[in-house]
């Protein structure tokens, strides 16, 4: 899970090397954001505050897509 806003700098690379290495992520944020640029346009977001079951919903998919990777 990857923090959107870091104060005056955001995550964008760190998130982009996640990408090239095929590591599931997931942003939280406690901004609205509009408009995903690519490549970040299928990262699921989640809305801080979050609770446990939005938590669950968004990071179990992941898990699941990262246990399949031949490559770990």
């Amino acid at each position: 899970m990857l923090d959107w806003n870091l104060g005056e700098t955001n995550s964008w690379p760190v998130a982009e090397e996640l990408l090239c290495r095929g590591t599931p992520f997931v942003f939280s944020t406690g901004y609205v954001i509009a408009g995903v640029a690519a490549p970040f346009d299928g990262i699921p977001i989640l809305a801080k505050p979050y609770d446990v079951k939005a938590l669950t919903q968004a990071l179990i998919p992941l898990l699941r897509r990262g246990a399949l990777c031949t490559t770990c």
